[in-house]
């Protein structure tokens, strides 16, 4: 198929070690039979090429983690639960590696509702039942995906369910060959850090401890807001003028500011380049990543001015010449052997909070299936204490997931309280 990139090859290098593969959530209406999905995944697995590919270690190749993409024959795989919790699979599904070497790098689980009964072997016809609510979750690897990836995946299956047969996508280019078209509109940046990505401190160099992997599912919860207290954040985030990932990420921050004492915080925020990149409806990596450093001070200034100062930043870091800062510099890590490269990714990726939000997503059309909730995405880097937020609103409706091997006592709930009542 073609080798990896640089981009790829980091979060492969590191998901040999700790597996940094992610999780999305849907709660679908309609009915979904194992066989109708099954169906609908090797449609979908035809329109993406890399949901059918596997990585091939390059012995040849220079650089830390020299691979490529090798076509693979198998299908996604797909697991069958009946009344399970939901973040209880999402907890299993992040502590079970991708096997190295073999694909494809996605796989699915469905969970029925509880006492739901079946045909001991349900054909494979696409047209919906009147079985009620099921769960879909999606795992992918970062190595093929993004954030933005596990939507478009979700929506085409919703889409083939639905009887539509979706036309078949090229072989997507690596990021960085996609942002070397861009042009460099402004000047570059602040300071980057080992990977590119632009740090509060720059001296701030001192690596954090990685959690030994081992098969401990974390702990998952969620958090669905109702749709008044949605819109009622939405419109403090515009009276404060302030985005609201940035509100999500000061909230956050003021949680762990309170059941903790370190003298910094690392916040990882990653973001979508799909609006500097042709990416198209392309499955495949296109992100990148803010990573303030907020001291005691800043964080002593309250939610808002934080939510600011993030707002401020993100906005910066999606600029063409960040991004192109950040392409250069993950390029040059990846340019050295592999225990330089992994000292170096471990320095640049520490966190003691991640929030990933994947935006604003309006409702699809009503069909035979339908989307009712999505939630996610969940992943860990497995750093020693990590927080991770997940953050999707679908409609009129926001959502949040914690994810943590150590987590922080109702974080989800703290945060929405504090976003909702906050004067400053």
């Amino acid at each position: 198929m073609r080798h990896l990139g640089s981009f790829e090859q980091a979060y492969e290098m590191w998901s040999r070690e700790r597996p940094m593969h992610f999780c999305l959530v849907a709660e679908l209406s309609g009915g979904v039979t194992r066989g109708g999905l099954e169906l609908a995944l090797r449609v979908v697995q035809q329109r993406h090429p890399l949901l059918s590919a596997r990585v091939v270690d390059d012995p040849d190749g220079a650089g830390a983690a020299p691979a490529y993409f090798a076509r693979g024959d198998r299908p996604i795989s797909t697991r069958v639960e009946t009344g399970a919790r939901w973040e209880d699979v999402v907890g299993q599904e992040l502590a079970m590696p991708f096997e190295a070497g073999a694909g494809p790098l996605v796989r699915a689980v469905l969970i029925h509702p509880p006492g739901t009964t079946y045909p001991p072997d349900p054909d494979l016809a696409l047209g919906s039942t009147s079985r009620g609510s099921e769960l879909l979750v999606l795992t992918l690897s970062h190595t093929i995906a993004d954030g933005f990836s596990a939507r478009l995946v979700l929506e085409d299956v919703v889409s083939v369910l639905n009887g539509r047969v979706p036309i078949p996508r090229p072989l997507p280019a690596p990021q960085e060959a996609l942002l070397d078209q861009v042009d460099e509109l402004d000047a570059p940046g602040p300071v980057a850090s080992a990977d590119g990505s632009a740090v509060a401190d720059p001296g701030f160099t001192t690596p954090l401890p990685l959690r030994r992997f081992d098969p401990t599912p974390p702990v998952v919860t969620s958090l669905a807001w109702a749709r008044t207290e949605s819109e009622e954040l939405y419109r403090r985030c515009q009276v404060h003028g302030v985005s609201v990932n940035g509100a999500l990420v000061a909230a956050a921050v003021a949680v762990l500011e309170e059941s903790g004492d370190a003298d910094h915080l690392r916040v990882n925020i990653p973001y979508s380049l799909r609006d500097l990149v042709p990416a198209d409806d392309d499955v495949a990596l296109y992100i990148g990543g803010l990573r303030p450093v907020l001291s005691r001070a800043d964080r002593a200034d309250g939610v808002w001015p934080v939510a600011r100062r993030i707002t401020e930043e993100a906005a910066a870091a999606k600029s063409p010449a960040r991004a192109l800062q950040v392409s250069a510099g993950i390029r040059a890590v990846m340019g050295l052997d592999r225990a330089a490269a992994t000292e170096q990714l471990s320095i640049a990726q520490g966190m003691d909070l991640m929030v990933s939000n994947l935006g604003r997503v309006e409702r699809l059309p009503a069909g035979p299936v339908s989307i009712e909730a999505v939630w996610g995405p969940a992943v860990l880097s497995h750093f020693e204490g990590e927080q991770m937020v997940g953050v999707l609103t679908y409609g009129r409706t926001l959502r949040t997931v914690h994810v943590s091997h150590t987590p922080t006592t109702q974080l989800l709930e703290r945060i929405r309280m504090l976003l909702l009542t906050a004067d400053r």
